[in-house]
């Protein structure tokens, strides 16, 4: 399994796009999103999530969340959590800001989204069903796939997007890796569309009212009815540290700040540096 958390420079790496394979554009209603590989290192690089004429800073959001995972108690764990550092990315015509990562599959290897995995079984994922019944056919699906207990992962996933409001965890951006017929969990990602960084409805609000427009997914409407469920079913502060550390990270907004201040309250998390 590579190491993932490979970069420590300080500097604000600059890619030039010209030199850079270019990715499908994501755009949907919900914005577009340049990305890029990097075939020389092995790197992909996402740029700022592009929506309603405004670069947002998901970039922050997500360096926000590769932070707070560093400091989660997953040392007897089977998860990882992928390292994502900032940089800027030259259009030729502009510049802006983006995150770059390791590729976390090895030769041979090729992450299955678990999308991907329900269309294979042709099977579908319970959405009209309560918060339990997603669970449990998400676990067991996994479960069944790596022939191990995939509760670490789900439970990881489901407290990092608590804490960084990520509003995007649909079916593609967690799964599993696969290799020469055997199955293991993938490291988490993707954690960018939170801190109410991509969509202008958060703007001049308080953020009470932006918590209540918040949405969660795939497990439930609301990210506090997830974190009830899991807190009865499961022991989360075995997961979690007594303080998060966030000095010198950058965050997008003082909203943003008052956000993981409130969530890592919820979860009995003091956090520092913010």
């Amino acid at each position: 399994m590579k190491n993932l958390d490979i970069f420590d420079s300080n500097e604000l790496k600059i890619f030039n796009a010209s030199d850079l394979l270019s990715l499908q554009c994501r755009s949907t209603s919900k914005g577009n999103q340049m990305k890029w590989y990097d075939s020389k290192n092995d790197i992909y690089i996402k740029a700022q999530f592009y929506f309603q004429d405004k670069f947002w800073r998901d970039d922050l959001v997500e360096c926000v969340a590769a932070q707070l995972g560093k400091q989660f108690c997953l040392t007897d764990k089977r998860v990882q959590i992928l390292e994502q550092s900032p940089c800027k990315i030259d259009l030729g015509y502009n510049t802006i800001y983006g995150v770059y990562s390791k590729n976390f599959c090895t030769q041979g290897e090729v992450f299955v989204p678990f999308s991907r995995i329900l269309s294979a079984k042709k099977i579908q994922f319970p959405y009209s069903g309560s918060i339990e019944t997603k669970w449990i056919f998400a676990l067991d699906t996994l479960n069944n796939l790596t022939k191990s207990d995939c509760s670490d992962y789900l439970l990881v996933m489901s407290l990092l997007d608590f804490l960084v409001g990520n509003e995007d965890r649909h079916l593609s951006n967690f799964g599993i890796i696969y290799c020469d017929g055997k199955f293991r969990i993938s490291p988490l990602f993707d954690f960018g569309l939170g801190l109410f960084e991509h969509d202008r409805k958060y703007e001049n609000l308080p953020l009470k009212q932006c918590i209540s427009k918040m949405e969660c997914k795939p497990f439930a409407r609301h990210n506090e009815d997830l974190i009830a469920f899991i807190s009865d079913k499961y022991d989360i502060q075995k997961y979690l540290p007594e303080k998060f550390d966030l000095t010198g990270i950058e965050l997008p907004s003082l909203k943003a700040s008052s956000y993981i201040l409130n969530r890592a309250k919820i979860l009995n998390v003091e956090v520092i540096g913010v």
